[in-house]
């Protein structure tokens, strides 16, 4: 049959150099595969599935060169199933590299060997499916006639005799070929081709919290262009030559960076749910995610953030606004950039709105917040150091003339009488039901926000209070450590020329902090402990200085509104290829300025002293590298009402 085929026309060589080509690169595929993973069950399973194409390739060759008769609708049916190899192939030979990325192996010394070579033996049946699908080749293989060909071709042009052709065919199948034919094979090819369309060219994605509100609400569904960025090739973590790099502003769709620690939440459970957990997410349009956690929600594997910096870049922040410095140049306010703007949303207290889950801030504490930015901003730099050093001194000297009997009955007076715990429950309290303002019935809403504002008039004694309860453990550890307060207690105001705004800010705010609280000290020490109710009105400053940094409940802000310069150091930047990512709703984001630890620090980075004004803050500022990037949003495509598309 070859002799007659070859003598005929020199074509019908090409299946011959295809199918050996394929057969020798899944042979030698099962040679590169390492025998340390042999045992694992998803490799046995790519072992024998490599071997049974192996064998198809044999049955390919004998339908091509045999003595069976190749009519059109045999043709067809090898054609089609060619189609469903190249992909069931491509998936079976890449699951040994699915195998080394889950279990962290660096198989083939880390490289790209194995994937390269799975892609070119993918090669071999896509050319085959190719050549076949011409219509040159349907007649010179011997499948159809040239009669056959012209009506094939105008089946292709002519709807009327395509329908004609279905219903004959219809009539000549029994229901198992009709339902493979008219319901399971168009199925499949829509699903293959939803996949080819999601992976490479554009993806359907649910916002899954409130980071990028009121760009995104929770469950908005946008469309994401993946072909800017450069795709992953499937099922590895190597991308396609990148078209365009991300720029500063674009919303992008990246990898949760925890997906590739084995500890995480988010860790696939199983190379089988690696593999097939995409797959069911793309094919249903984001209605179903067979990987979930605990309870039994989603788990986020897939963020939206804006990109606010790139590589030669560095960043900070304070008091809400974005400052980018480039090497050699001076700090920029990103609005101050041409083309870019301040994206951040801070005013964000909308009871009003279902979709808005959390309150992260109410008018009452947002003023606040805003009357301590504008009293540090306002206070004379010039001549601070000199009253910090003075006042400090006074106090060292006041500190002295304190006695033991003193401290314990200034102590019974602080916990009995000014530090009321019952109101510092209740605003703990009740601030979580505000937070959640949107989640419960309007009244009960409404009365936890009247609780909350009712308390928070008088919280500025609690924090008072608590920093005389700090002043009473100063006094202790001089007397048991003398020569403490005079180490502790830093009088230089930590600024410079080339400090970052963040640090110009803080060390501002550190020295006028520590200023008034030596001044409150020195009132107590003069006065007594119960005359702390009489001084609120004067040391209204220091109260929203504190309040500025510590908050109340879960109202504390501070290291959402503000983040110290990243990369530290003179010559540190963001290095090629790697992004700084943030939500828009600063502060209900967890993006590259967070970790998954609190801890406190002091806010000033040149005052590491005890006496230093200290933050609660969830700092760990880190890039996202350009191969978790998947691509940027480019429409809101559903809720309707929200339709709105992305340059």
């Amino acid at each position: 049959m070859l002799s007659k085929l070859l003598k005929k026309n020199n074509q019908a060589l090409i299946p011959l150099v295809l199918l050996s080509g394929w057969a020798a690169f899944l042979l030698l595929s099962l040679f590169f595969t390492p025998l340390s993973i042999y045992g694992r069950s998803a490799v046995i399973i790519s072992i024998l599935t490599r071997l049974f194409f192996i064998a198809s390739c044999y049955f390919l060759f004998l339908y091509f060169y045999g003595d069976k008769h190749l009519n059109p609708h045999v043709y067809e049916n090898l054609h089609l199933y060619i189609g469903y190899i190249i992909v069931f192939s491509y998936v079976f030979t890449m699951l040994p590299q699915v195998v080394s990325d889950y279990y962290q192996l660096n198989l083939w010394k880390g490289g790209p060997f194995y994937v390269i070579w799975t892609v070119l033996t993918s090669f071999w049946p896509m050319a085959l499916w190719v050549w076949m699908n011409l219509d040159k080749t349907r007649q010179e293989m011997g499948a159809y006639s040239s009669k056959d060909v012209e009506l094939y071709r105008e089946r292709k042009k002519d709807k009327k005799k395509k329908k004609a052709f279905h219903k004959e065919r219809h009539a000549e199948r029994n229901f198992a070929g009709n339902l493979w034919a008219e319901w399971v094979e168009p199925l499949v090819g829509a699903v293959l081709w939803v996949l080819i369309i999601n992976h490479f060219l554009l993806q359907l994605f649910q916002i899954p919290s409130e980071s990028m509100v009121p760009t995104f609400l929770v469950k908005d569904r946008v469309l994401v262009g993946k072909s800017f960025y450069a795709p992953n090739i499937p099922l590895t973590q190597y991308k396609l030559p990148l078209i365009v790099k991300p720029h500063e502003g674009e919303v992008i769709i990246f990898s949760n960076p925890e997906l590739e620690d084995p500890e995480s939440d988010v860790y696939y459970k199983s190379v089988f749910s690696r593999v097939f957990h995409t797959f069911v997410y793309m094919i249903t349009f984001t209605k179903v995610d067979i990987d979930i956690d605990t309870n039994g929600s989603p788990k986020v594997r897939l963020l939206v953030k804006r990109n606010i910096a790139s590589s030669g870049e560095k960043i900070c922040m304070v008091n809400d606004m974005v400052y980018k410095q480039q090497a050699g140049g001076p700090w920029i306010a990103m609005s101050d950039i041409p083309g870019q703007q301040e994206y951040g949303q801070v005013e964000m207290y909308s009871p009003d709105n279902s979709r808005q889950k959390y309150q992260i801030e109410t008018p009452a504490t947002r003023a606040l917040v805003e009357e301590a930015q504008s009293l540090v901003e306002d206070y004379p730099l010039q001549g601070l150091e000199d009253q910090l050093r003075i006042t400090r001194q006074k106090f060292i000297q006041l500190a002295a003339s304190v006695n033991m009997d003193q401290l314990n009955h200034w102590d019974t007076i602080l916990y009995r009488d000014l530090l009321d715990r019952d109101l510092i429950s209740t605003l703990e309290n009740y601030s979580s039901g505000v937070v959640r303002y949107n989640q419960y019935p309007q009244e009960e809403a409404q009365n936890y926000l009247q609780v909350f504002n009712n308390g928070l008039q008088k919280y500025d004694q609690v924090l008072l209070a608590m920093e005389l309860r700090d002043m009473l453990l100063f006094l202790k550890m001089e007397q048991d450590n003398p020569g403490y307060l005079e180490e502790q207690i830093q009088w230089r105001v930590n600024v410079g020329p080339d400090d970052s705004p963040y640090q110009l800010f803080m060390g501002k705010l550190n020295a006028l902090y520590k200023l008034r609280r030596l001044e409150l000290y020195i009132d107590i020490i003069q006065g007594g402990m119960e005359t702390l109710p009489d001084l609120l009105d004067e040391y209204q400053d220091l109260y929203r200085m504190i309040f500025f940094v510590k908050g109340v409940g879960n109202f504390r802000s501070f290291d959402a509104a503000n983040l110290p310069e990243f990369p530290q150091g003179a010559n540190a930047y963001i290095p090629q290829d790697e992004y700084f990512l943030m939500g828009d709703n600063r502060y209900n984001s967890k993006d590259s300025r967070m970790g998954d630890r609190r801890y406190l620090t002091s806010i000033d980075s040149q005052d590491q002293s005890d006496f230093a004004m200290k933050a609660l803050v969830g700092w760990d500022p880190h890039t996202i590298p350009l191969r978790l990037i998947h691509g940027k949003v480019r429409f809101i495509l559903f809720p309707l009402d929200r339709m709105r598309f992305f340059r």
